[in-house]
């Protein structure tokens, strides 16, 4: 038990420090995304996660984005991001309630062609 709240509080730490550090890089990203193409898919924070996590990505031109979480069989299990948007950073929050514990993959298709995906650990 005394374990748990330990990590916990580190995992809320590090996640406001994160979420601070990414403001400061979200208006970094705007000033570089002038001569820079494509996309970045960044780590889902926190993974492994207990029934939330906030997944990250860096657009660096107007397109579409398209963000999917998957099952390993590679069932779809929810679209988080199907639309055009312009270029900057996002973040999207993935509730997996409902959900059993195991490993999922989450994919983003930007402007249909280029694909990048990760892994993400749900923990109940």
């Amino acid at each position: 038990m005394i374990f748990k709240r330990l990590l916990y509080t580190v995992i809320i730490t590090l996640f406001l420090f994160v979420e601070v550090h990414s403001q400061s890089e979200n208006s970094r990203c705007e000033r570089e995304t002038k001569n820079v193409s494509g996309f970045e898919l960044l780590p889902a924070y926190p993974n492994p996660f207990n029934l939330t996590t906030v997944i990250r990505f860096i657009i660096y031109e107007d397109g579409f984005v398209n963000l999917t979480v998957y099952n390993l069989i590679g069932q779809k299990i929810l679209i988080l991001v199907n639309e055009k948007r312009e270029a900057g950073y996002y973040s999207e929050s993935f509730n997996a309630t409902g959900l059993a514990s195991g490993v999922y993959v989450y994919q983003i298709i930007f402007n249909g062609k280029q694909i990048k995906s990760a892994k993400l650990l749900l923990l109940k």
